[in-house]
Formats: structure tokens, C-alpha cells, sequence
């Protein structure tokens, strides 16, 4: 199922990053610095990535030893 999350957001962050011509990393720093404003698609924007980075750090730990 993480997986598959994944993949989604990754869609996601694509269609972003194409619209605007940014990288998910490029935008994150502007926006964390003001250079961008907080209209709605750019805090949906920082919302998949903070989603995105949580739930492969969730992957992550699955696929180690410790993991059910």
C-alpha cells in the first residue's frame, strides 16, 4: 500500500513540477524562503511533498528487518 502511495504522489508532484517548471526540490526551497507565495496549489504542492517524504520514510523502515 505504501507503494502504491508513492506512486501516486510522484504523479502528483510531476504534474507540479511540469506546470510550473520546477523541480519538487527548487520549489520547497522558494517557498520555504518566501520567493513563492502561498496560493492553494502551492500549498498542495508543500503538503504532497511533506506526504510524499513521510510516507517513504515508512517504506523505508518496512524494508528493513524489523518490519511485519
Amino acid at each position: 500500500m505504501l507503494e502504491l502511495g508513492l506512486a501516486r504522489i510522484a504523479e502528483r508532484l510531476q504534474a507540479f513540477e511540469k506546470q510550473y517548471g520546477l523541480t519538487s526540490e527548487e520549489f520547497t526551497h522558494r517557498f520555504a524562503t518566501g520567493e513563492i507565495g502561498e496560493s492553494l496549489d502551492c500549498i498542495e504542492w508543500a503538503g504532497e511533498i511533506e506526504t510524499y517524504r513521510r510516507l517513504e520514510g515508512q517504506w523505508q523502515a518496512c524494508r528493513g528487518p524489523h518490519c511485519i
